[in-house]
This record gives structure tokens, sequence and C-alpha cells, in this order.
């Protein structure tokens, strides 16, 4: 399941009057249009590499902990390249803490997990949470939809500075085209090879969780 956004940025990665000094736009007629322009090249940027740029709140709802079966002994790290080994990753990394994991036990009745049952990994791209040394998951309820929940914050900081320079620079190019050409452009997230050469040079390749 994808993750859903509960609290958005605070602050865009590119202010309204460097948007307007990069069109070389004076006025203030256009700020509205352009302040729409510099959200949407930033979600369009989000979507396109799987990443949060300026910190956000996510609420990530899955049916299962991954098929995760396995306990962690001391001593031994879980092989990264699967899900059956207990990690879950969580998308629109970079991962900058996780709030609170959430299941519904056996019972139906919604339950808090410890902090010091799972471990959370933010020095990885995705970003994952494993539970702890000689620790489980918990047995959910059978069949439950959104048997677990788990709120965490993404992102590369919580001002403009912590994003890459290269991201920034894409929201802008992007801000110019849809600035300039406000036809309907032939292209999508979907097909990154469709994009401007120059944005999907700065952008690099998506990272999914």
């Amino acid at each position: 399941m994808n993750p859903n956004r509960s609290v958005g940025p605070a602050i865009e990665p590119i202010s309204l009057a460097e948007a307007k000094q990069w069109l070389r736009e004076d006025g203030t007629d256009q700020d509205e249009i352009i302040s729409i322009l510099i959200t949407g090249a930033r979600e369009f940027v989000e979507e396109a590499i799987g990443k949060t740029l300026i910190q956000s709140t996510w609420i990530y709802t899955l049916d299962t902990w991954s098929d995760a079966t396995v306990v962690r002994a001391a001593g031994q790290w879980p092989n990264w390249n699967t899900r059956s080994d207990g990690n879950i990753r969580l998308p629109y990394s970079p991962l900058i803490s996780v709030t609170s994991v959430k299941y519904y036990d056996t019972a139906g009745t919604l339950q808090t997990l410890d902090a010091a049952d799972y471990q959370v990994d933010t020095a990885n791209v995705p970003g994952r949470i494993m539970p702890a040394v000689n620790r489980s998951w918990p047995d959910l309820q059978p069949d439950k939809a959104g048997a677990v929940i788990i709120e965490y914050k993404g992102g590369y900081g919580t001002g403009p500075l912590n994003v890459p320079t290269t991201l920034r620079l894409a929201v802008l190019y992007l801000i110019s085209l849809w600035y300039d050409e406000r036809k309907p452009i032939a292209f999508s997230i979907s097909s990154l090879g469709e994009l401007p050469l120059m944005v999907s040079r700065l952008i690099g390749p998506p990272v999914y969780g």
C-alpha cells in the first residue's frame, strides 16, 4: 500500500522570491500561479524519485508485517534484499524518525507497539524498521485490512538548505518549464525518459520502499 502524507512540509524547497528571480518575474500578479507551480514541482520530483524533500509526516498502512516470520538473534543481521526477514522498508525516505507503530491484535484491539520492541534504521535509504534483537512482530487480527499502521517523519530536513542542490534545481527547471509552456506536455512520472533531459539528470533514478 502507498503511504499517505498526513502533515505536509512547513516550507517549500524553493521560495516564491527564488522562483520569481529564476523566472525573471518582477510583478506580483503571477504570485499565486507561481506558488502553485512550486508546490506542484516539488510533489512531482518527490513522486519521481520516491523521496521526501522537506520533512513531512507519513502514515503507512499494511495488511501484515510484510510476511515477517523471522526472529532476529543477537549478532545476526537480516538480508536487506528480502521482505521475509522481518524488516519493513518505509517509502518516501530519507527516514527521520518513527512516531509510532500500531497494530490490531488477535482480538481486534488497536495496540501501540513499545519502541523497545523494534529498531529504526535511518542510515539507509529507504529507511526501515525491524524487530528488536530476540523479538518478533506480534500476531495480528486474521484477515484484517490495514492491520499495521506506521507513522513516521521523512525528508532531508526541515529547511530548503537541507535538500540536495540538484533536486532544488530540478524543482526550478520544472517551474520554468510549466510557467513558459502552459499547454499539456507529453511526459509523466511513470516514464522519466520523457522528462526534459536536464531534469532527468538532476533527479537521478527513483528509490523504492
